[in-house]
């Protein structure tokens, strides 16, 4: 809520004007003493007028992003972005079926469950066939479109993981399998079509967070970067687009879930509403990022010996650093520098003299937007808990 004035700020001001205007000269004729008849009316009035100020700071406040939350929040994302909060969506993607012989014509019902089995007191997660998927004479492996059973981001799982046919196929033979790049069943693609997309209900920080980076215009600038970027960025399931400008008149998109993956059926929703938001005249590809993980082995050296400081939390705090600038702080999501991570660092412990990488051994930095040209992926370069080696020394002395 923002400040308003409270009843002392009334009372005080009230006894200002009383005197300027009754007594100009200060010689005493205005009582204000406390239970006088003027100090007893002031007070009556300022508590009928703070209410009122109350709710009028609070209807300021509801048109902010930092003050509005519920309703008022998504008012204000109507009235000033032309959005609405993303609704729960199922995850999707692709299973991939073969079979021993193909001597019958038979098909994959719609409907058909799969599942990831339960495990570690996880419950399964269970996906249906989006569409009746034929399979004739001859035909030894399929593709079969499936959806999550229910909404959310608990179905945004690693499609090996899905090892269950739940519910009997009229040709029992089949067995799910993982393709390889170059399988025909693949039909010109790469590399299989990954599980992913999910996504809970866009809580009112998640909103927020859309909607500050983005400019308040955007929707109303379609073509330009900024109303390309707002326009994906409101598709279900999508958490990450980095645009590039080649030169050539396009513009490339490489969009991921919070997973960094682009399921085809997502894309597929982005391509059904570019029109809406590209612009007349300018071609938008979008493509999935190539997500590679990054060793990193740093080596700290204190001002003082090691025993004067908490090191278990310094290790902590350094790998949340670490964590952080590959997840939520470069420009370019392409590139990293060690003194980008070496900054990181030192925000978040005291007492550094030297941060030394064994790795990585070399910074990777993007020259410009026109590289990506005749590149078809974006390498988005990640790290996590497992990749990263943090070691403590005392100070160097030579």
């Amino acid at each position: 809520m923002a400040d308003f004035l409270t009843p002392d700020d009334l009372i005080a001001a009230g006894q200002q004007v009383l005197r300027t205007e009754l007594d100009p000269d200060g010689r005493g004729i205005v009582d204000l003493q406390p239970g006088s008849d003027l100090t007893t009316l002031i007070s009556m009035g300022a508590g009928m007028l703070t209410p009122l100020l109350a709710h009028h700071a609070d209807r300021v406040a509801a048109r902010t992003l930092s003050g509005s939350s519920g309703s008022d929040l998504r008012e204000l994302a109507l009235d000033v972005w032309q959005t609405q909060p993303r609704t729960a969506a199922p995850a999707r993607g692709t299973l991939y079926l073969q079979r021993p012989s193909a001597l019958a014509a038979t098909s994959i019902p719609l409907g058909n469950r799969f599942g990831v089995p339960p495990s570690d007191g996880q419950p399964a997660v269970l996906f249906e066939a989006a569409g009746e998927v034929p399979a004739a004479i001859g035909i030894l492996a399929v593709a079969v479109p499936i959806r999550c059973t229910v909404d959310g981001s608990s179905g945004n799982v690693r499609r090996e993981l899905i090892t269950q046919i739940v519910d009997r196929l009229p040709d029992p033979t089949w067995v799910i399998y993982q393709p390889t790049g170059g399988d025909p069943v693949l039909e010109g693609e790469p590399n299989p079509d990954p599980v992913g997309g999910g996504m809970d209900e866009e809580t009112d920080e998640a909103l927020k967070a859309r909607l500050r980076a983005s400019p308040r215009d955007a929707a109303q600038r379609p073509g330009t970067e900024d109303g390309i970027d707002f326009g994906i960025r409101e598709t279900s399931g999508v958490a990450e687009v980095v645009l590039i400008e080649p030169g050539d008149g396009t513009v490339v998109a490489f969009v991921g879930d919070e997973n960094l993956n682009l399921p085809a059926a997502m894309e597929t929703d982005i391509l059904a509403r570019l029109p809406t938001f590209r612009g007349f005249g300018v071609p938008v590809a979008v493509r999935a990022f190539d997500v590679q993980d990054v060793a990193v082995d740093v080596t700290i050296y204190r001002d003082q010996q090691l025993d004067q400081y908490d090191l278990d939390a310094d290790r902590a705090a350094v790998l949340e650093a670490l964590l952080n600038y590959f997840a939520l702080t470069r420009a370019r999501p392409d590139e990293y520098t060690r003194d980008g991570m070496r900054l990181a660092i030192g925000r978040v412990i005291e007492g550094v003299q030297v941060i030394a990488f064994t790795a990585p051994m070399a910074d990777v930095v993007r020259q410009d937007n026109a590289s990506y040209g005749a590149v078809t992926m974006l390498t988005r370069y990640t790290t996590d808990e497992a990749n990263v080696v943090i070691q403590f020394a005392a100070p160097q002395t030579s």
